[in-house]
This record gives C-alpha cells, structure tokens and sequence, in this order.
C-alpha cells in the first residue's frame, strides 16, 4: 500500500511541477513580448519619431516590423512624416507659381492691400493673404496639408461670413478687368 501513496504523491508533485512550467512559459513569452515593444519604441526614438505622437505615426509604429532605423526613417519621410533634422520641404518656404499668379492676379483687380477699387483702405490684413501665410507657415511646422488647407480656408470663409468683400468674387468686374476689350454681358 504505501506504493500507491508514493505514486499519489508523485502525481501531484508532476502536476504541480507542469503548472509551474506552463505559468513560467507563459511569463516568458509575456516577457519576450514586452521586450519587442520595449525594443521597437526604442527604434522610433532612435529615428525620432514619437510612436504616440500623430495617428500616422502610430499607424506606421503598429505596423512596422524591421530594426533598420535608417529604413524607418526613410518610411516615415516616404509617408510625409517630417523628422527633427530634416530641411525644410520647398514648397513649404515659397508658394508655388500658380499661387502667386492667383495673388498677382487679385491684386491686379483689387489694389496690393486687396481693398476693392473704389473702397476705403482696410485697417486689417487681407484675408487671403493670411489664409496663405498660415498655411504655408503650418506646412513648415510640420501640420499635415489637409489640415494647413482646411485652416486656411476657414480664414477665408470667416472673413467672408464677416462681410469682407475682399474675400468675394465677383466674375462680371474679373471678366471685365482681364479683358477690358471685350464687352461681357451684351448677350453677343
């Protein structure tokens, strides 16, 4: 009989012994886990990418399965993620060419402080001019476009629903000013 109590006692000292080993696989797979994220925010610093900073960097941080940071890095600048270090874009210090035929434009109809012809001079800034300003100033602070845009519109709706008419267009006085020669309106 008491080789049935050894082999009771064998049993759940192997039970015991197997729970053991199922609880310390169980941390160390827990434990390697943590070492991977621990490892990969570790990357993104290196690369100087805050992984909890904009929702694009968060998404390329769930992602991202590499240990390159100079392949991180060219990622991140690929998906327009501006980086510490980085110059400037160019199109974030000067308008393009269309934009400053838009001004050039506008300002051919309206006077260089955009007050319509005829009308008292503005003691505020053109809305227009602020609108591109900011966006580009946003663009250069690293502000996604969509977002730089939106503002700046915003600016220029604003305006409008304040009553400024410099932020209105009026096509009969375009038409008539970029091509005084022709008569516009006669039903010809």
């Amino acid at each position: 009989m008491s080789n049935d109590t050894s082999d009771t006692n064998t049993t759940d000292e192997g039970t015991d012994n197997l729970k053991q080993l199922r609880k310390a696989a169980e941390d160390g797979k827990a434990a390697r886990a943590d070492l991977a994220l621990v490892r990969k925010e570790n990357l993104f610093l290196r690369a100087g990418i805050d992984p909890e900073g904009t929702r694009l960097t968060k998404m390329l941080f769930a992602q991202w399965d590499g240990e390159d940071v100079e392949a991180l890095k060219t990622e991140a600048r690929e998906l327009g993620i501006k980086l510490p270090g980085d110059a400037p874009q160019a199109d974030t210090e000067t308008p393009d060419p269309a934009t400053q035929n838009f001004q050039q434009a506008r300002h051919a109809l309206t006077g260089a402080d955009g007050t319509p012809a005829g009308a008292a001079p503005q003691s505020t800034p053109d809305p227009i001019d602020a609108a591109y300003a900011g966006f580009y100033k946003d663009l250069s602070a690293g502000r996604p476009r969509d977002e730089a845009a939106l503002e700046a519109l915003n600016k220029v709706m604003a305006a409008g629903a304040n009553g400024d008419k410099r932020v209105i267009f009026d096509p009969r006085k375009w038409m008539e000013t970029a091509h005084p020669a022709v008569p516009h309106g006669t039903g010809r």
